[in-house]
């Protein structure tokens, strides 16, 4: 049997009352949802959202169509549960975004060091400096929501465009359109960086 099968299996008996059941779901997709998680929310967020993305799930069972494998589906509304951490999180982000005049020459040299690298070894040297963790997380941090997500899935996780836009809920090319606007609105955070201006 195969496990998209033996999902399908439990789900109906889940459906069907034995609740306790959906342990087994929890057991064999945590690895995934918790390194989904991982890699998008701070480390003392991610437990809870974990919980929040396998309580969503097992609320919304019923509307599992089975058209696509259960991982995927229970993948894509930790993605959402991401996205709505961030949404909860902009006002409070939005505050505290604006670097001090000594970060702000900080990262303003940093990317000026990166644009002038002449190798694909100076180039990644330069990306793993402290500074330009803090600096992409600025800019992410300063995206909406969903073009963060989508941002990290894409440039961050290698994640092909039709598999993101699956993750994401979305048609392909709603996901090239976002995609494409995303990249933009990052230009324009790092052109305010650099120039000054509110973020």
């Amino acid at each position: 049997m195969k496990p998209e099968d033996d999902d399908i299996a439990i789900i109906g008996n889940v459906l069907n009352g034995n609740i306790e059941d959906y342990e087994v779901l929890v057991e064999r997709y945590k690895l995934r949802i918790f390194s989904i998680l991982g890699k998008r929310l701070p480390v003392h967020d991610i437990e809870e959202a974990a919980n929040e993305t396998f309580i969503r799930a097992f609320n919304n069972l019923v509307t599992y169509a089975g058209k696509k494998p259960f991982g995927n589906w229970i993948s894509s509304i930790a993605f959402r549960v991401s996205c709505d951490y961030w949404r909860k999180r902009e006002k409070d982000i939005s505050l505290n975004l604006v670097p001090s005049f000594e970060e702000k020459d900080k990262y303003i040299e940093w990317l000026d060091n990166a644009g002038k690298c002449h190798s694909i070894e100076d180039f990644e040297r330069e990306c793993g400096r402290k500074e330009a963790k803090e600096v992409l997380d600025i800019i992410l941090s300063s995206l909406p929501p969903e073009d963060r997500a989508l941002i990290e899935l894409i440039y961050l996780d290698d994640c092909p465009l039709a598999e993101a836009a699956g993750l994401m809920g979305w048609g392909l090319s709603k996901t090239k359109v976002r995609s494409m606007r995303a990249k933009m609105k990052m230009r324009r955070i790092i052109n305010k960086l650099i120039h000054g201006g509110a973020l």
